[in-house]
């Protein structure tokens, strides 16, 4: 009977030895899957939860079994949150990349900018997920690809308020390039005013960014694109530089146009300036000299070549287009009307 009950007791143990062996390798497999989420390696640590599970279920370990589950299940969750921050990050840098295709002005407005506020919430969405996940590195990275849209949104938000639009030309480099850029960038390829003054001194008169952007230069042979509206100028604008001055796209010389009252509005002094599908005016002033005496005109070209496409010229008291010697000037469909003097003066 002691070498039965010696038997018994030898098998006893050696179930206890098992089972107990079993939970230590599930144990293990535990700590290694907790490891893993903290890691945010969420599919290794269901696997290994897997394996533990299986080693309590051989050894009928429910309760052991039911907080597995409860670990198998938060992992699962945190997963699909972790996922979804993913993704939702992924889907905010291609609408910003998407920027790269846009090739106009109008583009960045119609388009860009409906992408840059969809980008702003997907970023927002995700560095909130991962905020509950306490994962903040990728929180970080994704509120500065938020900061990083809200920039770009800004921008786009400008070109629609703006009434002009300055177009530097293409540069090479990814910023070089960029319609739609960061208004901190060092160099925009568009840029909104609230002024068309503004904008044309800019671009055509001393090459500087007086906005509240970055400061920085205007590359000579820069386009202003003009809204439509009548425009009121307070000075002579004395172009130094070569520039494009134009209507949008959708307007013509009927709906924009440079209005400058008593002084004479406009002056080419540089190599190669275009106007297109503008009205320009001048108005009032004495009128009592001709154009080579001093007196008013709306366009002279002192040096230099200017092209005029579809423009309208008006002096009410003074000349339309007065060329000097070293000037040049080539009207394409243009119409100069009621001058108080000459329409052409050479």
């Amino acid at each position: 009977r002691d070498e039965k009950n010696r038997a018994e007791a030898a098998l006893r143990e050696e179930e206890v030895l098992g089972m107990i062996e079993k939970q230590s390798e599930a144990h293990n497999f535990i700590l290694k899957g907790q490891t893993d989420v903290r890691a945010s390696e969420y599919a290794a640590a269901i696997l290994k939860y897997r394996v533990a599970e299986k080693s309590f279920e051989a050894i009928s370990d429910q309760v052991n079994r039911e907080y597995l589950a409860m670990l198998v299940q938060d992992a699962m969750v945190k997963r699909g949150i972790f996922d979804e921050a993913k993704l939702k990050l992924q889907q905010g840098k291609e609408l910003v990349v998407a920027r790269k295709k846009l090739e106009t002005w109008q583009d960045v407005v119609e388009t860009g900018l409906e992408k840059f506020k969809q980008a702003q919430g997907l970023f927002n969405e995700s560095a909130d997920l991962f905020d509950s996940l306490d994962e903040n590195t990728l929180s970080s990275e994704a509120q500065l690809h938020e900061e990083d849209a809200v920039e770009r949104r800004t921008h786009a938000e400008e070109l629609l308020e703006s009434i002009a639009i300055i177009i530097q030309p293409g540069m090479g480099g990814v910023d070089g390039a960029d319609m739609a850029p960061r208004r901190d960038d060092k160099y925009r390829r568009t840029m909104g005013y609230p002024e068309v003054e503004q904008a044309i001194t800019d671009a055509a008169v001393t090459g500087r960014i007086s906005t509240y952007h970055e400061k920085g230069v205007v590359q000579a042979g820069s386009e202003v694109h003009l809204k439509a509206g009548h425009h009121v100028m307070t000075k002579t604008i004395h172009i130094t530089r070569n520039v494009t001055l134009s209507a949008e796209d959708e307007a013509d010389n009927e709906t924009v146009s440079l209005t400058l009252t008593e002084d004479s509005l406009m002056i080419v002094d540089a190599q190669e300036v275009i106007l297109d599908s503008l009205t320009l005016n001048q108005k009032l002033g004495d009128g009592l000299e001709d154009y080579w005496s001093g007196g008013l005109f709306v366009l002279k070209v002192i040096k230099g070549t200017c092209v005029a496409n579809d423009c309208v010229f008006y002096s009410q008291r003074g000349s339309g287009v007065v060329v000097t010697r070293q000037g040049n000037a080539v009207l394409e469909r243009c119409t100069i009307t009621e001058c108080g003097h000459y329409g052409i003066g050479a």
